[in-house]
């Protein structure tokens, strides 16, 4: 973002949650009253937002904020069930079924209901054109198929008698029954789908989590605080350095580092959890445009709801067999199939479509060794850094002669630094105890001195410089000064007798000498800063000052910076006087700072002054508490370190005024609960629950939930630790403290077992999303149905049973078994346990031995090859019905339970919103010795009606002979002879 302190995003957008950079935000209403938004700081952010719109909207924002954006991308995820038709105000074209058709696609269909309607009727035609429409794009269904079909009828229509004719029959009969191969497991699936939306992938969990990973490394802020905070203080340095030297420091205070204002927020804001995101993924669509997106962009959505496609696919179900059934009646008679056995393949094939460094060597002594040496022979005395001190100061000066008269106490032999500068004054004399100073000596153009332990007076006599104005500093500042002054003015001493690092003297009445010298010294230029105040507009109002020597270091600067209204100096040894802060600098020191207190008001007036003594530069720190609004000159935006702190560098005299304001709270939820999962475990005497929570909060809360009836609470654990949480009556009370936070509840239910289980009733006392409940059944159930939210497990077995209802029914017409409907019926629910071309392979068997009673082979070789074929047939049919009994005996019942990552012991629903009640799941099941008896029954039935059968089968195979052989009549040699005769007749 490179201008602007706020976002905000457009009326009637209602945002539940605001994250910036990983931190919830508080949402706040703009002065307008209409919108809501978020204040910011910085100007590249990583923003999430959430929000809800609930019903169906005819259009929607392609950006959702007051804001333009140069490059937008949109995820469009859709749950189960539903499609997209179109989209309309997208650049790029998304994947929708409107997208997915292509001119060669247009012109197929086109050609294929053209060629329906010169062939047959304009019915047959507009038949072809729905069903072709329909269909086109779904995964798996028959298309080219169709183009085939309808090629071999129009040369049927042409061909003569012939050859010919009979090939293209044979050829239609082949795409006809290709067409029933890919036609009737595509139908199976739109039925199957349009019921069970969740089948399009069964094996495929609907909720993907995420989770948030953390940094691997620290932010840059993070590292400039860290390097702050391990940076030694100056205070730090100035004490080792005189604990070298041996003589005592005073502190100075340093500012500790802060956090920064963009980062604060307050404490006791009702920051919005939000609503809560769902976090399923279906069918992702991606939405693109390109170039610059404004807020006025808009798209519009047209969608199949799951209602519409269940329609839809059982639509295409039926006009498919409609068009095949047209196509199929429209064959000549010669081509036509017989009924018999048409139908018996179409009902044999239906059953079949349910499916380490190198290491380093230390040299004695070790490095620490010899630093552990070094520090004992520098070790400083203990006394640092109070070893000793100036407890009073004496000067005079006249126009002559400057002398400061020292009272200095040394508890230890140290060396003490004296008061003078070599470049501006310095001593002619100095003496100890009225003794000429012996120990002397200069370190960077100051003069140090050697004193014993005692008490000790220093006098130090020196000409008064020629100059108009000098400096003196002060290393070691006394306790109390007193001043003896004629034709002189001193800055730095206080009316109490303080002092500053340094004194000024500047003559009162110059001599003509000194005028001279002063307008020919190129060393005295005036001195030059630059002040700059740091506004931290956060809970509490600060003012950071920096003062920067800009002119060469050599000379002290002495000025009165004016404070702004309502400002108070915290900062100690600054002096303020008549709303002025006053700086005195020494000749060596580059920078000078403090903080001050400012007073709340609406208005800030910055104001530059008239003068030629210093330039200003303003920044503001603003926390996102307060929305502000500037007027004046216009402000310089500079990026620091991806934060926005703008900056404006005044001339003399120009303004800026800052209008502050708070920003009203917009309303929303403070507790979110973003998922919750149910695990069930059911026993004969009672079943275990277990609730996880993830719970979002910005405030800290008790929560209260309820749980079921004859819930006994056993455990209640928060971010993995136990918490003493009991129970009242069904309520549990839940310590939220504010943050992200994983709360896991394990309880009792003295619910036995029973046929018709119904998962927990868990009152959360507020909406939640990403509801899950797991329900994990012992191996001696047998789970017939289940029900619950739409996205659970599906039991696919009732499906197949009415495919084995009708199966049967088309067997049971069949007359070349003795088998009748109800025995298909049994036979086939019994062998519905097996793979299905197993069972297939078992009414194959049994429709052999019909076809070998009715339709005998002529041929020897043929006759013998189908006898022996039909033998190996039963004793393969046998061995699976053998196999059918053992499954049903020993094994374990297959329901065809799939759907959300389901099986027959793991039940998993989920839901993507609920209300304060947790949904609830059901699951009909029985014991699993009740499916043993049941399969009991059946195989005693089956081996009574298997000896019927092999009865009638040992008829059918031995009709007409078990085997055939070849007969060779032999001729005698009377018969030779005779037929000699006859040949010479």
């Amino acid at each position: 973002l490179s201008q602007g302190w706020r976002l905000d995003a457009l009326p009637g957008v209602e945002l539940g949650r605001v994250s910036l950079d990983g931190s919830n935000q508080l949402i706040t209403r703009a002065p307008d009253g209409q919108s809501r938004g978020v204040e910011i700081r910085k100007g590249g952010i990583r923003l999430d937002a959430d929000s809800r719109i609930n019903g169906t909207p005819g259009t929607l924002s392609a950006v959702g904020w007051a804001q333009s954006f140069h490059q937008v991308r949109a995820e469009l995820n859709l749950p189960p069930g539903w499609r997209l038709i179109a989209a309309g105000g997208v650049d790029n074209v998304p994947d929708s079924w409107l997208s997915r058709w292509t001119l060669l696609d247009l012109f197929l269909v086109l050609i294929a209901a053209l060629a329906a309607l010169r062939l047959w009727d304009v019915y047959r035609g507009a038949l072809t054109l729905l069903t072709l429409v329909l269909i086109w794009h779904e995964p798996g269904a028959p298309q080219w198929v169709w183009l085939n079909i309808l090629a071999a009828a129009a040369l049927l229509k042409v061909l003569p008698e012939g050859r010919f004719r009979s090939v293209a029959g044979a050829y239609r009969n082949v795409s006809l029954a290709v067409l029933v191969l890919i036609a009737i497991p595509f139908m199976v699936d739109q039925v199957r789908i349009g019921l069970y939306p969740q089948l399009e992938k069964p094996w495929q969990t609907i909720q993907s989590l995420h989770y948030e990973r953390p940094d691997a490394g620290a932010t840059p802020e993070m590292a400039d605080e860290l390097m702050m905070m391990e940076a030694p203080s100056l205070d730090a340095v100035r004490k080792k350095a005189r604990s070298a030297a041996g003589i005592a420091a005073q502190a100075v205070p340093s500012a500790a580092p802060q956090k920064r204002l963009s980062e604060r927020t307050d404490p006791n804001a009702k920051i919005q959890t939000g609503p809560g995101l769902p976090q399923w993924q279906w069918h992702k669509i991606n939405l693109s445009w390109n170039g610059t997106v404004g807020p006025e962009q808009q798209i519009r959505l047209w969608f199949l709801s799951p209602a519409v496609t269940m329609f839809l696919n059982f639509l295409r179900v039926a006009l498919i067999a409609l068009l095949a059934l047209a196509m199929l009646n429209r064959m000549p008679a010669r081509f036509k199939l017989h009924r018999s056995v048409a139908g018996l393949l179409f009902f044999i094939a239906l059953p079949m479509l349910t499916i380490p460094t190198e290491p380093a060597y230390a040299a004695f002594p070790d490095p620490a060794l010899l630093e552990e040496l070094q520090n004992r022979l520098r070790q400083s005395p203990d006394c640092v850094p109070d070893c000793a001190g100036i407890s009073l100061m004496r000067l005079a000066i006249s126009d002559k002669e400057l002398a400061i008269d020292l009272e200095i106490h040394a508890r230890n032999k140290v060396a003490v630094p004296l008061p003078g500068y070599y470049e501006q004054w310095y001593p002619n004399t100095v003496s100890i105890d009225g003794e000429p100073a012996k120990a002397l000596y200069s370190l960077n153009n100051g003069l140090w001195l050697a004193l014993d332990a005692g008490l000790h007076r220093v006098v130090m006599k020196g000409a008064a410089p020629t100059l108009a104005k000098f400096t003196v500093p002060l290393p070691l500042k006394p306790k109390r000064a007193e001043l003896a002054v004629s034709d002189w003015q001193v800055f730095g001493v206080h009316e109490n007798g303080l002092t500053d690092d340094q004194l000024q003297f500047s003559r009162i009445a110059q001599t003509e000498a000194v005028t001279e010298k002063a307008a020919f010294d190129p060393g005295i230029l005036p001195s030059f800063v630059r002040i700059e105040r740091t506004l931290q507009l956060g809970l509490d109002w600060r003012v950071e000052t920096r003062v920067v020597r800009v002119s060469p270091s050599g000379s002290s600067i002495v000025l009165a910076v004016p404070l702004l209204d309502g400002e108070s100096v915290i900062t100690g040894g600054v002096r303020v006087e008549k709303g002025k802060a006053l700086v005195n600098m020494t000749t060596t020191q580059s920078v000078m700072h403090w903080e001050s207190v400012l007073k709340k008001t609406e208005h800030i007036e910055l104001s530059a002054e008239q003068t030629d003594q210093w330039i200003e530069v303003w920044r503001a720190d603003v926390s996102p508490v307060w929305h502000i609004e500037t007027a004046g000159i216009a402000m310089m935006h500079q990026d620091k370190r991806g934060y926005w702190l703008p900056e404006w560098r005044p001339w003399p005299g120009e303004q800026v005024v800052l209008t502050v304001s708070r920003p009203e709270p917009a309303p929303g939820q403070t507790l979110t609960i973003e998922s919750s999962r149910l695990n069930l475990t059911p026993g004969s005497r009672g079943r275990n629950a277990q609730l996880e929570l993830a719970v979002d909060s910005s405030l800290a809360v008790q929560h209260t939930i309820q749980l079921p009836e004859q819930a006994v609470l056993e455990a209640v654990t928060i971010n993995g630790q136990s918490r003493p949480i009991r129970q009242k009556d069904r309520e549990v009370v839940l310590p939220i403290d504010p943050g992200k936070q994983q709360v896991v509840l394990n309880w009792q239910e003295s619910v036995p077992m029973s046929s018709l289980l119904e998962s927990s009733r868990v009152d959360l006392a507020l909406p939640s999303v990403n509801s899950n409940i797991h329900v994990t059944l012992g191996e001696d159930r047998w789970v017939l149905m289940t029900m619950g939210p739409r996205f659970g497990p599906a039991v696919l077995i009732w499906g197949v049973l009415v495919v084995i209802v009708i199966v049967s029914f088309g067997l049971g017409k069949v007359t070349l078994t003795p088998l009748k409907t109800r025995h298909w019926l049994l036979l086939l629910i019994g062998l519905s346990q097996i793979p299905v071309l197993s069972a297939l392979i078992v009414v194959l068997w049994l429709v052999a031995l019909g076809l070998r009673k009715e339709r005998p082979a002529q041929s020897t070789k043929t006759f013998n090859a189908a006898q022996v074929g039909l033998g190996l047939l039963t004793l393969l049919s046998l061995m699976l019905l053998f196999w059918a009994v053992e499954q049903g005996l020993l094994g374990t019942p297959d329901m065809q339970i799939t759907g959300n990552q389901s099986s027959a012991y793991r039940l998993n629903w989920y839901q993507d919103r609920s209300a304060e009640l947790l949904p609830t799941a059901t699951v009909v099941s029985v014991p699993l010795m009740v499916y043993r008896l049941l399969m009991l029954a059946w195989s005693l039935w089956l081996a009574v009606a298997l000896l019927n059968w092999l009865k009638w089968g040992w008829t059918c195979f031995s009709s007409n002979g078990l085997w055939k052989r070849d007969i060779v009549k032999l001729e005698s040699p009377l018969d030779l002879g005779h037929r000699e005769e006859n040949s010479k007749l």
